[in-house]
């Protein structure tokens, strides 16, 4: 039976991409698109992509710490496994806004080469990054939410910029901190004997420097836009800027990871281990089901028939359902890896050959 620590980690990427994952299908079925922004974030529902991608770091770390595969086959992996999540992410670019595959792919090819750096000088490049975001952004650097080609003429230096680090609502900057941020995490023992601890004790810091963070920079910002979301939701309705968001997604990451490693620690039901391995193991097929049953949906239907929260709602819980559904059946027919975790080995290669 695996350690609570894996439990742990896999009920983490389990809550985190089914929460991802509504959190899409709300913005883009739901007709949200134009509220997106790269200024101003939901920390309601942002946290949870934050929290993914925070994943997607920690078990990077845990992955490349495997003693027995060389080191030289584990970055090949990594390198592969990140061109592949790329190339799916640029299929997608034109036509989803919150497309998380883009950032996950270019984090996973550029793991090898930051991974070998200090936990210091990781932290580091973290800062560097989430500063660089906040001033390219203040300095009127482009932040398109769809991915979109550029006009040649006339485009300067901003443009390109903003292309390449800002296109796309999960763009390279600033969700590379989540990233990085894991990166530092996986190196810790991640073991929760209680909820009290070090651990614990520098999420909460970094979650009240958020939360400070925020008060002081909303008042530089004078355009705080309305949500746009209809009825009075609580939480759904407020904003953070970048510089709070980030800090406090941090702290929140931390603290929710910690929290699940926690509760595994006495499961025995072999059933529920079996379910969140089969689904946490499945995470980027599940991913892409959602995504074409999105596509379909805005096919068929208006956005009209999405305005009633409820409807959006119902819409949440019948597409996860299906995408679980959809995995678990290709898993008991066809193979026993999902589609696209299927195609990762078969074209990067097994770390175990």
């Amino acid at each position: 039976m695996k350690t609570s620590r894996l439990l742990g980690i896999d009920l983490s990427y389990v809550i985190s991409l089914m929460a991802t994952i509504a959190m899409s299908l709300f913005f883009v079925v739901g007709d949200r698109g134009n509220y997106l922004s790269h200024e101003h974030y939901f920390p309601f529902l942002d946290i949870f992509p934050a929290w993914f991608i925070f994943m997607n770091g920690l078990t990077t770390t845990l992955s490349l710490r495997d003693r027995r595969i060389s080191s030289r086959k584990l970055f090949s992996f990594t390198s592969k496994k990140g061109s592949m999540l790329f190339l799916i992410g640029l299929v997608f670019c034109p036509v989803w806004a919150v497309n998380i595959f883009v950032c996950c792919g270019i984090f996973y090819m550029l793991a090898p080469q930051i991974v070998k750096y200090s936990t210091s000088i990781l932290g580091v490049f973290a800062i560097l990054l989430g500063l660089m975001s906040i001033a390219l952004i203040n300095l009127g650097v482009p932040t398109f939410v769809h991915f979109s080609t550029i006009e040649l003429s006339g485009s300067g230096p901003k443009e390109f910029i903003g292309f390449f680090l800002f296109n796309g609502y999960f763009s390279v900057l600033p969700w590379a901190v989540f990233f990085i941020v894991g990166l530092m995490v996986g190196r810790s023992h991640l073991q929760m004997k209680s909820l009290i601890g070090p651990s614990n004790m520098i999420s909460f810091i970094l979650i009240a420097a958020g939360v400070f963070l925020e008060k002081m920079t909303s008042g530089y910002y004078v355009n705080r836009e309305i949500t746009g979301i209809e009825g009075n939701i609580f939480l759904l309705q407020n904003k953070f800027f970048l510089p709070g968001f980030v800090v406090f997604a941090c702290g929140v990451c931390i603290l929710l990871t910690n929290l699940c490693i926690y509760v595994m620690k006495d499961l025995e039901n072999r059933k529920s281990i079996s379910l969140l391995n089969a689904i946490s193991g499945s995470k980027y097929s599940i991913y892409v089901i959602h995504l074409l049953i999105g596509l379909f949906t805005t096919a068929i239907f208006t956005s009209e028939s999405f305005k009633n929260r409820y409807v959006i709602l119902v819409y949440i819980v019948i597409v996860c359902y299906a995408c679980i559904w959809s995995v678990m059946a290709w898993k008991k027919r066809i193979n026993e890896l999902a589609p696209i975790e299927w195609m990762m080995k078969r074209l990067s290669g097994s770390v175990r050959n």
